[in-house]
């Protein structure tokens, strides 16, 4: 008898945390799409323009996971490799949302930016500690948190201070090998054209995995209950 209340009292403690990882993603997904607005308009034209999308960059210094994924792979995903993608993913993007407003040059959008940041890495606690619980281990540091944390004790951006960022494109899935891991590297100055197109690619890359996190919350949830 005991035991099948501690596993009912284990179960319902993973559902509740599952929910409220969940509820975050979903509050995060509101704030972005404000944010995302005020970044394209400070971007200026045509980037604010509803049906402008350039092309995701195929050469940069960093690369950003890619939340797209063939639904039949994504259905196959084990518990523990949907949330080892999640938190891989976050800790990539809130690495390159923090160099997105670093060298942002307009203050409010900087701060917004910034504030938004710390709901990302509450979110990236969340998904590591849901890990824990669960018992799976975490992923090692990608080489973009250590290029981070490498920057920030320099007192240095990562990104030109001139305007925008760095993107992140890469042509493998969240799947892939450590090959595939994000880096940071230096490379030859960037138009401001280029840099902008970068910062669109990363606001809409976050955007598309702060919508397939939400599913795959559920998806967690009702793998729990049966």
């Amino acid at each position: 008898m005991a035991t099948a209340l501690d596993t009912s009292h284990n179960l319902a403690s993973e559902r509740s945390s599952i929910e409220s990882t969940y509820e975050l993603t979903k509050y995060l997904e509101y704030q972005l799409k404000e944010i995302k607005d005020i970044y394209l308009t400070y971007l200026g034209p045509p980037f604010n323009e509803k049906d402008f999308s350039p092309p995701r960059p195929n050469s940069t210094a960093l690369s950003l996971p890619i939340a797209a994924t063939r639904l039949d792979l994504w259905h196959g995903l084990e518990n523990q490799a949907r949330l080892a993608q999640n938190q891989k993913a976050y800790s990539v993007l809130l690495a390159a949302v923090r160099e997105l407003a670093r060298s942002t040059l307009c203050p409010s959008l900087k701060t917004s930016l910034l504030h938004f940041c710390t709901g990302l890495d509450g979110l990236l606690g969340s998904i590591s500690a849901l890990m824990t619980t669960l018992g799976y281990g975490l992923p090692p540091p990608s080489s973009a948190d250590l290029a981070s944390i490498t920057g920030e004790l320099q007192g240095t951006s990562l990104l030109s201070p001139s305007l925008t960022p760095l993107l992140a494109s890469s042509s493998s899935s969240p799947s892939s090998s450590s090959s595939s891991s994000s880096l940071l590297s230096v490379r030859p100055t960037m138009n401001d054209f280029a840099r902008k197109v970068e910062g669109f690619w990363i606001l809409r890359e976050l955007q598309s995995w702060l919508w397939r996190s939400a599913k795959d919350f559920n998806r967690l949830k009702k793998r729990l209950r049966g």
